[in-house]
């Protein structure tokens, strides 16, 4: 599979559950990180059952700290859990950011020298989606709708996963 075994989405919308899907059905396992609780999401219940039927996991009320990478392709990432200000590692060979509210991207620009950050905050991206780390994509444009940003990583994503572009 090109997106590897485990895929790590983070956000918390209906365009993180639409790449989610489409990540899931190419095989790979997908959990989708949320910084909220499940009442939070900001996508419709059924399209989170949905999502959980079709066998995505959902570890809500974390937020992505640090991106561990090695030779340039991501391995991890480190999560820190908001209700008690622990930490966990979790694994992936793929990691697709997603969310339309204003970026919070401050720590992570920091723990992550080799992730591009504009001047805004904003994860820079090529016309893929794809981040200037391996394998990190950054799904929709926030100047976007979020139906309109879930199309758009969705198809970045299939192109992706069909081989029709390189990451």
């Amino acid at each position: 599979d090109a997106f590897g075994k485990q895929v790590l989405v983070s956000g918390a919308d209906e365009m993180v559950f639409d790449a989610a899907r489409s990540i899931a059905r190419r095989g790979s396992r997908v959990t989708v990180l949320a910084p909220c609780s499940r009442g939070g999401l900001q996508i419709i219940t059924s399209a989170v059952n949905e999502a959980l039927d079709e066998g995505i996991d959902i570890i809500t009320g974390v937020e992505i700290m640090r991106i561990n990478a090695e030779k340039g392709r991501v391995r991890g990432v480190d999560c820190r859990i908001l209700e008690n200000g622990r930490t966990m590692e979790l694994p992936c060979d793929t990691l697709v950011i997603g969310g339309t509210q204003i970026p919070d991207t401050e720590a992570m620009a920091a723990r992550n020298p080799g992730l591009d950050i504009d001047e805004e905050g904003y994860i820079m991206t090529d016309r893929t989606m794809a981040t200037s780390v391996k394998s990190v994509f950054a799904i929709g444009r926030f100047d976007m709708s979020a139906a309109d940003s879930g199309k758009a990583g969705a198809q970045a994503i299939d192109n992706y996963l069909s081989g029709d572009i390189k990451a």
